[in-house]
């Protein structure tokens, strides 16, 4: 839960791209059992916790940025990349 009084919510904290990610896609009830678990980053695997909130943000074009070989899960997210990933989220379709 996303609140100021959970203690694990850290509200002065920066955010990385996957917490970012899942908070995002947690607002559309998303199937990701349809998706192919085909993405080929060196620094995700299938087995983290947020493959699929990744794949998802990838094959829907959620970034505006071109991947090589790793997706840097873990790097915070500027005001702009996250802008870009709420509108891409909410317009494009």
């Amino acid at each position: 839960m996303i609140s100021l009084s959970n203690k694990y919510f850290f509200p002065f904290r920066s955010i990385s791209k996957v917490e970012a990610l899942k908070m995002i896609l947690s607002l559309k009830n998303i199937d990701y059992s349809k998706l192919k678990n085909d993405l080929n980053f060196d620094d995700i695997k299938t087995t983290d916790w947020y493959y699929k909130y990744v794949n998802y943000a990838v094959k829907n074009n959620l970034f505006n940025e071109k991947f090589n070989d790793k997706f840097y899960p873990n790097k915070a997210l500027t005001r702009e990349e996250l802008v870009v990933i709420l509108y891409n989220f909410i317009f494009r379709k």
